[in-house]
């Protein structure tokens, strides 16, 4: 992964990543445990621990994560529990609670934004496989 489509460096190789490209384009819910980096385009939910968008990302969506980095285009619902950060390239629009916010110079947040008390500040669990899962008729 470039870094400077990222807008920043990436992680320091012992985290676990899932990457969407800068030429994908998806639609529906992605759920990871792990850091999901997406430089594509992407409309639908996400959840998961952490997500950092890509300078040429345009994303529509509900996110429920850890940590958030917006470095493109967003447009939606944005439920941070811990740290939300907005990049001088990054560009937000939409419904926005976080429980630690930062605007870099030359980030952009358009509409209604809310600090999380701290009683909603949780860690988020997402389960590490759902591989195994039973129904019952």
């Amino acid at each position: 992964m470039n870094a400077k489509k990222l807008g920043r460096s990436v992680g320091n190789g012992n985290d676990k990543m899932s990457i969407i490209g800068e030429n994908c384009r998806l639609n529906g819910h992605m759920e990871t445990p792990s850091t999901l980096i997406l430089c594509g385009d992407f409309e639908g939910t996400i959840s998961c621990n952490s997500l950092e968008t890509g300078v040429c990302s345009k994303v529509s969506a509900k996110i429920n994560a850890g940590n958030v980095i917006i470095s493109g285009f967003f447009e939606g619902e944005i439920v941070c529990h811990d740290v939300l950060t907005v990049a001088k390239t990054g560009k937000v629009r939409g419904k926005i609670s976080y429980g630690t916010l930062t605007v870099e110079p030359g980030g952009v947040i358009e509409g209604n934004t809310s600090r999380l008390e701290s009683r909603e500040k949780k860690v988020l669990s997402i389960p590490e496989t759902t591989a195994s899962s039973s129904t019952s008729a």
